[in-house]
Protein backbone atom coordinates (compact mmCIF):
# COMPACT_ATOMS: atom_id res chain seq x y z
CA UNK A 1 0.00 0.00 0.00
CA UNK A 2 1.24 3.30 -0.63
CA UNK A 3 2.67 6.01 2.13
CA UNK A 4 -0.25 8.65 0.72
CA UNK A 5 -3.40 5.67 1.39
CA UNK A 6 -2.23 5.09 4.35
CA UNK A 7 -4.23 7.04 7.53
CA UNK A 8 -1.98 10.25 8.86
CA UNK A 9 -2.61 8.51 12.33
CA UNK A 10 -1.26 5.77 11.95
CA UNK A 11 1.94 6.16 10.10
CA UNK A 12 2.93 9.33 13.33
CA UNK A 13 2.73 6.15 16.15
CA UNK A 14 4.24 4.02 13.54
CA UNK A 15 7.17 6.03 13.79
CA UNK A 16 6.61 7.31 17.96
CA UNK A 17 6.63 3.17 18.12
CA UNK A 18 9.71 2.86 16.51
CA UNK A 19 11.73 5.43 18.80
CA UNK A 20 10.37 4.30 21.57
CA UNK A 21 11.95 0.77 20.53
CA UNK A 22 15.23 2.24 19.77
CA UNK A 23 15.21 2.30 16.23
CA UNK A 24 15.95 5.83 15.64
CA UNK A 25 17.04 6.44 12.12
CA UNK A 26 13.57 4.38 10.85
CA UNK A 27 11.40 6.71 12.56
CA UNK A 28 13.35 9.77 11.59
CA UNK A 29 12.89 8.59 7.82
CA UNK A 30 9.41 7.99 8.40
CA UNK A 31 8.63 11.19 9.68
CA UNK A 32 10.35 13.00 7.07
CA UNK A 33 8.33 11.17 4.43
CA UNK A 34 5.47 12.33 5.83
CA UNK A 35 6.53 15.96 6.25
CA UNK A 36 7.61 15.20 2.56
CA UNK A 37 3.88 14.59 1.70
CA UNK A 38 2.50 17.17 4.28
CA UNK A 39 4.97 19.69 4.99
CA UNK A 40 2.40 21.72 7.02
CA UNK A 41 1.79 18.42 9.49
CA UNK A 42 2.80 19.94 13.11
CA UNK A 43 2.37 17.16 14.86
CA UNK A 44 5.13 15.18 12.89
CA UNK A 45 6.87 17.95 13.12
CA UNK A 46 6.83 18.15 16.90
CA UNK A 47 7.72 14.21 17.22
CA UNK A 48 10.45 14.82 14.77
CA UNK A 49 12.07 17.69 17.12
CA UNK A 50 11.50 15.44 19.95
CA UNK A 51 13.34 12.77 18.68
CA UNK A 52 15.94 15.17 17.84
CA UNK A 53 15.86 17.10 21.49
CA UNK A 54 16.30 13.63 22.81
CA UNK A 55 19.28 12.57 21.02
CA UNK A 56 20.75 15.77 21.63
CA UNK A 57 19.94 15.21 25.55
CA UNK A 58 21.50 11.74 25.10
CA UNK A 59 24.71 13.46 24.24
CA UNK A 60 25.77 15.15 27.54
CA UNK A 61 23.22 14.23 30.38
CA UNK A 62 24.98 11.44 32.35
CA UNK A 63 28.17 13.78 32.36
CA UNK A 64 28.74 14.25 36.18
CA UNK A 65 31.07 17.63 35.91
CA UNK A 66 28.92 20.35 35.44
CA UNK A 67 31.45 22.06 33.08
CA UNK A 68 31.88 19.40 30.97
CA UNK A 69 28.31 18.85 30.39
CA UNK A 70 27.98 22.66 29.66
CA UNK A 71 30.92 22.13 26.77
CA UNK A 72 29.17 18.85 25.71
CA UNK A 73 25.78 20.23 25.08
CA UNK A 74 26.74 23.13 23.63
CA UNK A 75 29.35 21.19 20.89
CA UNK A 76 26.27 18.87 20.43
CA UNK A 77 24.13 21.73 19.35
CA UNK A 78 23.53 20.85 15.38
CA UNK A 79 21.18 18.26 16.81
CA UNK A 80 19.25 21.70 17.62
CA UNK A 81 16.12 22.71 15.73
CA UNK A 82 16.09 26.51 15.04
CA UNK A 83 13.01 27.19 17.53
CA UNK A 84 12.58 28.16 20.98
CA UNK A 85 15.89 26.04 21.84
CA UNK A 86 18.05 28.30 19.97
CA UNK A 87 17.60 30.70 22.90
CA UNK A 88 19.21 27.99 25.05
CA UNK A 89 22.03 27.90 22.14
CA UNK A 90 22.35 31.41 22.47
CA UNK A 91 23.07 31.30 26.44
CA UNK A 92 25.34 28.25 26.10
CA UNK A 93 27.67 29.91 23.41
CA UNK A 94 28.27 33.47 25.66
CA UNK A 95 30.13 30.55 28.00
CA UNK A 96 31.90 28.71 25.71
CA UNK A 97 32.23 30.21 22.26
CA UNK A 98 35.70 30.70 21.39
CA UNK A 99 36.85 33.73 18.46
CA UNK A 100 34.56 34.95 15.88
CA UNK A 101 32.68 31.40 14.99
CA UNK A 102 30.43 31.97 11.60
CA UNK A 103 27.47 29.76 12.38
CA UNK A 104 26.84 31.27 16.54
CA UNK A 105 27.04 34.71 14.68
CA UNK A 106 25.12 33.72 12.45
CA UNK A 107 22.44 32.29 15.17
CA UNK A 108 22.53 34.83 16.93
CA UNK A 109 21.73 37.54 14.48
CA UNK A 110 18.54 35.76 13.63
CA UNK A 111 17.40 35.56 17.30
CA UNK A 112 15.54 39.06 17.41
CA UNK A 113 13.32 38.05 14.16
CA UNK A 114 13.36 34.65 15.61
CA UNK A 115 12.12 36.21 18.55
CA UNK A 116 9.13 38.32 16.97
CA UNK A 117 8.12 35.49 14.86
CA UNK A 118 7.95 32.92 17.41
CA UNK A 119 6.20 35.40 19.96
CA UNK A 120 3.71 37.07 17.66
CA UNK A 121 2.77 33.16 15.83
CA UNK A 122 2.25 31.66 19.45
CA UNK A 123 0.10 34.42 20.77
CA UNK A 124 -1.85 34.83 18.15
CA UNK A 125 -2.47 30.75 18.64
CA UNK A 126 -3.00 31.06 22.44
CA UNK A 127 -5.74 34.05 21.89
CA UNK A 128 -8.14 31.00 19.93
CA UNK A 129 -10.36 29.88 22.78
CA UNK A 130 -9.40 26.52 20.78
CA UNK A 131 -5.74 26.47 21.80
CA UNK A 132 -3.97 23.07 23.00
CA UNK A 133 -1.78 22.25 26.11
CA UNK A 134 1.09 22.13 23.59
CA UNK A 135 0.24 25.68 21.92
CA UNK A 136 0.30 27.33 25.57
CA UNK A 137 3.31 25.55 26.66
CA UNK A 138 5.17 26.56 23.99
CA UNK A 139 5.00 30.12 24.94
CA UNK A 140 5.30 29.33 28.29
CA UNK A 141 8.66 27.92 27.24
CA UNK A 142 10.02 30.60 24.75
CA UNK A 143 9.10 33.06 28.33
CA UNK A 144 11.45 31.25 30.09
CA UNK A 145 14.29 32.02 27.94
CA UNK A 146 13.31 35.89 26.93
CA UNK A 147 11.61 36.79 29.90
CA UNK A 148 12.70 39.69 32.43
CA UNK A 149 10.83 38.57 35.31
CA UNK A 150 10.19 35.46 36.41
CA UNK A 151 6.54 36.43 37.15
CA UNK A 152 5.65 36.19 33.42
CA UNK A 153 7.20 32.54 32.86
CA UNK A 154 4.78 31.37 36.17
CA UNK A 155 1.84 33.46 34.64
CA UNK A 156 2.39 32.21 31.22
CA UNK A 157 2.83 28.29 32.61
CA UNK A 158 -0.38 29.01 34.75
CA UNK A 159 -2.27 29.64 31.25
CA UNK A 160 -1.10 26.70 29.73
CA UNK A 161 -2.77 24.85 33.16
CA UNK A 162 -5.80 26.45 31.40
CA UNK A 163 -5.88 23.38 28.79
CA UNK A 164 -4.40 20.60 30.53
CA UNK A 165 -7.29 19.03 31.39
CA UNK A 166 -5.57 17.11 34.64
CA UNK A 167 -3.37 15.71 31.84
CA UNK A 168 -0.59 15.26 34.41
CA UNK A 169 1.57 13.44 31.34
CA UNK A 170 1.46 16.50 29.72
CA UNK A 171 2.53 18.40 32.85
CA UNK A 172 5.47 15.96 33.57
CA UNK A 173 6.82 16.20 30.35
CA UNK A 174 6.96 20.09 30.49
CA UNK A 175 8.87 19.71 33.95
CA UNK A 176 11.05 17.06 31.95
CA UNK A 177 11.64 20.34 29.43
CA UNK A 178 12.26 22.53 31.80
CA UNK A 179 14.77 19.63 33.87
CA UNK A 180 16.79 19.85 30.57
CA UNK A 181 17.65 23.77 31.13
CA UNK A 182 18.10 22.80 35.14
CA UNK A 183 20.94 20.69 34.17
CA UNK A 184 22.49 23.44 32.22
CA UNK A 185 22.22 25.84 34.64
CA UNK A 186 20.30 28.65 31.95
CA UNK A 187 17.66 30.80 34.11
CA UNK A 188 16.83 29.08 36.75
CA UNK A 189 15.26 31.42 38.66
CA UNK A 190 12.95 31.63 35.82
CA UNK A 191 12.83 27.64 35.08
CA UNK A 192 11.93 26.94 39.22
CA UNK A 193 8.98 29.16 38.34
CA UNK A 194 7.78 27.25 35.70
CA UNK A 195 8.45 24.04 37.29
CA UNK A 196 6.80 24.92 40.88
CA UNK A 197 3.46 25.77 38.47
CA UNK A 198 3.70 22.48 37.05
CA UNK A 199 4.50 20.75 39.96
CA UNK A 200 1.65 22.15 42.25
CA UNK A 201 -0.95 21.33 39.64
CA UNK A 202 -0.01 17.93 39.81
CA UNK A 203 0.11 17.55 43.41
CA UNK A 204 -3.18 19.63 43.21
CA UNK A 205 -5.10 16.45 40.60
CA UNK A 206 -3.29 13.54 43.15
CA UNK A 207 -4.46 15.38 46.16
CA UNK A 208 -0.91 15.56 47.73
CA UNK A 209 0.85 17.63 50.18
CA UNK A 210 3.41 19.88 49.14
CA UNK A 211 6.92 19.35 50.31
CA UNK A 212 7.98 20.85 53.43
CA UNK A 213 10.80 22.50 52.04
CA UNK A 214 8.46 24.25 49.52
CA UNK A 215 6.52 25.31 52.13
CA UNK A 216 8.94 27.04 53.29
CA UNK A 217 9.32 28.33 50.29
CA UNK A 218 5.97 29.82 49.64
CA UNK A 219 5.49 33.55 50.65
CA UNK A 220 2.95 33.73 53.73
CA UNK A 221 1.10 37.04 52.49
CA UNK A 222 -2.34 36.08 52.55
CA UNK A 223 -4.03 36.03 49.06
CA UNK A 224 -7.47 37.13 48.39
CA UNK A 225 -10.63 34.66 47.10
CA UNK A 226 -12.11 36.07 44.41
CA UNK A 227 -16.21 34.74 42.99
CA UNK A 228 -17.27 35.40 39.56
CA UNK A 229 -20.49 34.49 37.55
CA UNK A 230 -20.93 35.80 34.17
CA UNK A 231 -22.92 36.04 31.35
CA UNK A 232 -22.21 34.73 27.79
CA UNK A 233 -22.06 37.46 24.96
CA UNK A 234 -25.78 37.48 23.05
CA UNK A 235 -26.75 37.40 19.80
CA UNK A 236 -28.28 40.91 18.26
CA UNK A 237 -31.55 40.22 18.78
CA UNK A 238 -31.03 38.92 22.40
CA UNK A 239 -29.83 42.58 23.03
CA UNK A 240 -28.39 42.15 26.53
CA UNK A 241 -24.35 41.89 26.06
CA UNK A 242 -23.47 42.17 22.54
CA UNK A 243 -20.54 41.79 21.11
CA UNK A 244 -19.19 45.05 21.04
CA UNK A 245 -19.46 45.81 24.57
CA UNK A 246 -16.98 43.19 25.24
CA UNK A 247 -14.22 45.69 25.70
CA UNK A 248 -15.63 47.79 28.27
CA UNK A 249 -16.62 44.75 30.45
CA UNK A 250 -12.91 43.69 30.02
CA UNK A 251 -12.17 47.52 31.42
CA UNK A 252 -14.62 47.06 33.77
CA UNK A 253 -13.57 43.73 35.03
CA UNK A 254 -9.76 44.86 35.32
CA UNK A 255 -10.45 48.11 36.78
CA UNK A 256 -12.45 45.87 39.67
CA UNK A 257 -9.12 43.29 40.05
CA UNK A 258 -6.60 46.74 39.92
CA UNK A 259 -8.41 48.37 43.17
CA UNK A 260 -7.56 45.45 45.32
CA UNK A 261 -4.06 44.48 43.50
CA UNK A 262 -4.80 40.97 42.18
CA UNK A 263 -2.23 38.73 41.63
CA UNK A 264 -0.30 35.90 42.09
CA UNK A 265 -1.07 34.91 45.78
CA UNK A 266 -4.82 35.20 44.86
CA UNK A 267 -7.68 32.75 43.99
CA UNK A 268 -10.48 33.11 41.74
CA UNK A 269 -13.34 30.76 41.51
CA UNK A 270 -15.77 30.95 38.40
CA UNK A 271 -18.91 28.97 37.85
CA UNK A 272 -18.42 28.55 33.96
CA UNK A 273 -16.01 28.94 31.41
CA UNK A 274 -17.49 28.58 28.13
CA UNK A 275 -17.90 32.04 26.64
CA UNK A 276 -18.69 35.89 27.83
CA UNK A 277 -17.91 37.27 30.88
CA UNK A 278 -16.40 34.05 32.21
CA UNK A 279 -13.61 33.70 29.87
CA UNK A 280 -13.04 37.39 30.20
CA UNK A 281 -12.88 37.49 33.83
CA UNK A 282 -10.13 34.12 33.49
CA UNK A 283 -7.90 35.73 31.12
CA UNK A 284 -7.44 38.91 33.50
CA UNK A 285 -7.04 36.67 36.10
CA UNK A 286 -4.46 34.66 34.53
CA UNK A 287 -2.50 37.81 32.99
CA UNK A 288 -1.94 38.74 36.82
CA UNK A 289 -0.71 34.98 37.46
CA UNK A 290 -3.71 34.19 40.20
CA UNK A 291 -4.43 30.76 40.32
CA UNK A 292 -8.01 30.19 38.81
CA UNK A 293 -10.33 27.20 39.45
CA UNK A 294 -13.54 26.53 37.39
CA UNK A 295 -16.19 24.62 39.27
CA UNK A 296 -18.99 23.38 36.71
CA UNK A 297 -22.48 21.98 38.01
CA UNK A 298 -21.58 18.55 36.18
CA UNK A 299 -20.15 15.46 37.28
CA UNK A 300 -16.51 13.94 36.80
CA UNK A 301 -16.62 11.95 33.54
CA UNK A 302 -16.14 8.33 34.72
Amino acid sequence: MPCAAWGVTPRRQEAYHLNRLGKVDEAIVKLENMLQDNPSDTEAISYLGRIYKDTWTETWENIEDKEKRFQEAFDASHWLIKSIQTYLLDHLAERYDEGDDLDVQEIRDILPNLKGALELTLENLAQDDASDYWTLASLAELRIMVAEDPKEAKRAYKKALTSARKNTFYLQSSIDQLQILNLLDLRPEFVDAGVQVLKDEIRRIRKEEPEEDELEEKETEPGRVYLFTGHKIDTQNEKRFLPEMEEEVRKRINKALDKYQAGENDLAFTSGAACGGDIIFIEACLNRGMTVEVHLPLSEPQ
